[in-house]
């Protein structure tokens, strides 16, 4: 068997690398036994002769005796498939067969389900196309300023453009911007395409100098915007209401449902969602308008959140409107100090700072002013606050006192405050805020807080007779205070409407006297036509009513030409007459 042993391994690879049946079989005498004995020399027991050996034989004789063969064969088909063991333990075939058999366990669906899947996929995939394509359109706009539809008032000058410039280059490589540099630009004015930037730069210097404040009563403080636009809101009907009423001479925001109207509900959506208690107040629309305009949606956002809570205007919101209260009776004490006689003339016809201030105070100024205005209160705004509110108002009353002390009675001071204080130039512009920065308003404004507290406690520390008079007072009070609220935001409205109906009363009546026109001319030619024709052409019925009624209500031609013939007569050398026709209908023009 030695000889067995040692051809085999010859043998197997020859047939398995490249099998040749001839080759196979011209080695095979060498593979069998030595041959028996002849007959004559073997005993008298004969044994069979063993059949010739065939390749096939001799293959199954090479597989039987070669161990490394067996060997071999066992590994090369244990590297191509694998055992049983291996198939287990690997976590791609596991998660197949289990998702193979959840899916084998679930019933299959109709061809009508899957018709409709297949219709709810693509609308879903058009409508997120859809939105993508807007999103990259909102984008587009914002990088080109499209949104910024309105005059500088007043306008920057050059220098102060280069300088900011320079500012926010040095604040971008990080170098330290001090605090009276930043002021005096933000002073002399902010430039419009910067604006947006400027407007980071001053959240950052604010929260390096100030602590931050204290929002553990907030629970989706910092719940990130994507977040809270996914989820919904109990103030939806009242964010969805007022979205038409937000600007709606702006083109940004006229489209009902457009880009701009659907960036303005996310971002009111997301700070109701942000702060449950303050909710949605009527003027946060105008607010976040004017930081739309400026900003992407997202960073409008974090504007309008910085504004609620570090800069602390979330208190003037609150539903019980008692901050507003606080500010107005600051404001009323700060006008009684700077404009006494103002004061006196105001109050003697009753009109309080509650009726006229409340809008400037709840919109800062972007409900009845210029935009341009608005925008360079926001800019006062994000670097000293609220008290910026304050200045601005005592400049505008500054500068119309002397109209306003002309007027007599309560609706003409009211209708001159909101009509005509807010049509300002760029001179009076310039001077309300040159004026603002001037005043020096801080410590007045926390003594007269204080004041107010004390007043507030003297009051309730009054005779329990008084109380109830004075709960009633004060129901009464703030349901006037919410009636006037209301009308203020309805006389809004209306005026805007009055508005847009003038405009177009005003078209009408252009078209109108254009068609007018054109009809006198066309009596005339008919006219013309029917008398100046070989037959003399009938006029039908139709034209011949208008040409009764004209020439009931035009005086009659002059001899040569009573019925303006010269009108439609060719050539350079007639004069053009602009005469009346006559009903005569004998007259000739030749």
């Amino acid at each position: 068997m030695g000889h067995v042993e040692d051809v085999p391994t010859g043998v197997t690879s020859i047939c398995n690398d490249n099998y040749e049946p001839d080759r196979c079989g011209a080695a095979l005498p060498s593979l069998t036994p030595p041959s028996a004995p002849t007959a004559a020399a073997a005993p008298s027991t004969t044994r069979p002769s063993k059949p010739k050996p065939t390749p096939r034989r001799a293959m199954r004789q090479v597989i039987k005796y070669s161990g490394k063969l067996k060997e071999t064969l066992v590994h090369e088909v244990q590297g191509l498939r694998p055992s049983s063991k291996h198939r287990e333990k690997s976590p791609l075939v596991a998660r197949t067969s289990s998702d193979a058999a959840a899916t084998a366990a679930q019933p299959r669906r109709s061809r009508e389900e899957l018709r409709q899947l297949w219709k709810k996929a693509i609308n879903q995939q058009v409508l997120l196309n859809r939105m993508e394509r807007e999103n990259e359109r909102i984008t587009e706009r914002v990088r080109s300023g499209e949104r910024v539809m309105y005059a500088e008032m007043p306008p920057c000058a050059g220098d102060v453009k280069s300088e900011w410039r320079q500012l926010l280059d040095s604040w971008r490589a990080g170098r330290k911007v001090h605090v009276d540099d930043l002021q005096e630009l933000v002073f002399r004015g902010v430039p419009i395409r910067l604006r947006p930037e400027v407007w980071q730069l001053l959240v950052f210097h604010h929260r390096l100098h100030h602590p931050a404040p204290s929002v553990s009563h907030v629970d989706n403080y910092d719940t990130s915007y994507l977040q809270l636009i996914r989820q919904l809101t109990s103030f939806q009907r009242e964010i969805l209401t007022d979205l038409g009423r937000t600007f709606p001479q702006h083109p940004y925001f006229r489209s009902p449902f457009g880009s701009g109207q659907l960036e303005l509900f996310n971002v009111l959506k997301a700070v109701s969602l942000l702060d449950p208690e303050l909710g949605y107040c009527q003027g946060l629309g105008f607010i976040a308008g004017i930081l739309l305009l400026h900003a992407p949606e997202e960073e409008s956002y974090e504007l309008l959140k910085h504004m609620l809570f570090p800069l602390e205007l979330r208190k003037q919101f609150m539903p019980d409107m008692s901050p507003l209260q606080i500010q107005m009776y600051q404001f009323s004490r700060l006008v009684h100090d700077h404009h006494s006689d103002l004061y006196t003339h105001l109050e003697k016809y009753e009109v309080s700072p509650m009726l006229y201030a409340t809008p400037w105070f709840l919109t800062l100024f972007s409900s009845q002013y210029p935009i341009g205005f608005s925008a360079r209160v926001f800019d006062l705004i994000l670097l000293l606050g609220l008290e910026a509110v304050f200045k601005v108002s005592l400049a505008l009353l500054d500068i119309h006192q002397e109209q306003l002390k002309n007027l007599t009675g309560m609706e003409d001071i009211m209708e001159y405050i909101k009509t005509e204080m807010p049509r300002l130039s760029q001179t009076s512009a310039q001077q309300v805020f040159r004026k603002a920065v001037e005043l020096d308003i801080s410590r007045q404004l926390l003594s007269y807080e204080v004041e107010y507290h004390v007043l507030q406690e003297e009051v309730l520390a009054s005779p329990s007779h008084a109380d109830s008079d004075l709960n009633k007072l004060g129901a009464m009070n703030q349901n006037l205070k919410r009636q006037v609220m209301e009308l203020l935001h309805q006389l809004q409205t209306s005026s805007d409407q009055i508005k847009t109906l003038t405009e177009r009363n005003k078209t009408l009546e252009s078209r109108v006297s254009q068609l007018s026109s054109e009809r006198s001319d066309l009596v005339t030619f008919v006219r013309y036509l029917s008398l100046h024709t070989p037959d003399r052409l009938e006029v039908p019925a139709p034209f011949r009513r208008f040409l009764d009624d004209g020439a009931a209500s035009e005086p009659a031609g002059d001899a040569r030409d009573p019925l303006n013939c010269a009108l439609f007569e060719a050539g350079p050398s007639r004069p053009r007459r602009e005469r009346a026709l006559s009903r005569s209908k004998t007259v000739d023009c030749e």
